[in-house]
């Protein structure tokens, strides 16, 4: 729970609740929950970075996927499958967990305007996800729907979650900012 500690004196209380109900100072809010999106994305991004290396509990790649990615569909391993076997169990044949094409590492990026981003701006938040465009590479699947398969998992899929809550150092910035918000509008309803 949030919890955003307000002082205000009684002759201030019509325009208290109108911004409290966010229709006073609508840019300012707008602003607010833009930065809140910032926030959000730049937690999420670092966190998909470490978990994409294989530091979080994301599961680890199958040995055929990274053939697959190497090599293409049928394609064979220049030094025999011995040497494959070998370089997988050493840790060389290890590459980082949903980046083949970067594309949903790169939607999560704090700047907007990158393929694959959705920012949603409401009259109380933000809303932080992908969307729902072609991915890079054709196919049938969205970006959007794709993100939704890991984040859900399937029958041959493991769940690898890609949105979350976010961490409690988020949470904090995101309070600090709406209090900075919230204060910078009751000193231009003086």
């Amino acid at each position: 729970m949030i919890k955003v500690q307000i002082k205000f004196f009684k002759q201030n209380l019509p325009r208290l609740k109108s911004l409290l109900a966010f229709e006073y100072g609508q840019d300012e809010w707008e602003d607010c929950w833009k930065k809140w999106g910032l926030y959000y994305r730049s937690e999420m991004k670092e966190r998909f970075d470490i978990y994409s290396k294989g530091g979080g509990d994301w599961a680890p790649l199958k040995p055929s996927t990274i053939y697959r990615r190497r090599h293409g569909k049928g394609g064979r391993y220049k030094r025999g499958k011995k040497a494959y076997l070998k370089a997988l169990a050493t840790g060389g044949g290890q590459v980082s967990i949903l980046r083949d094409t970067g594309t949903l590492f790169n939607a999560l990026s704090p700047t907007l305007g990158k393929l694959g981003q959705r920012q949603d701006i409401y009259k109380n938040g933000v809303g932080v996800g992908f969307a729902d465009v072609p991915h890079p590479r054709g196919g049938t699947a969205t970006i959007a729907q794709i993100a939704s398969y890991h984040q859900t998992g399937g029958k041959h899929l493991p769940k690898r979650e890609i949105l979350v809550e976010p961490n409690d150092t988020t949470k904090l910035q995101m309070v600090r900012y709406a209090e900075q918000t919230m204060q910078k509008l009751l000193k231009g309803m003086k």
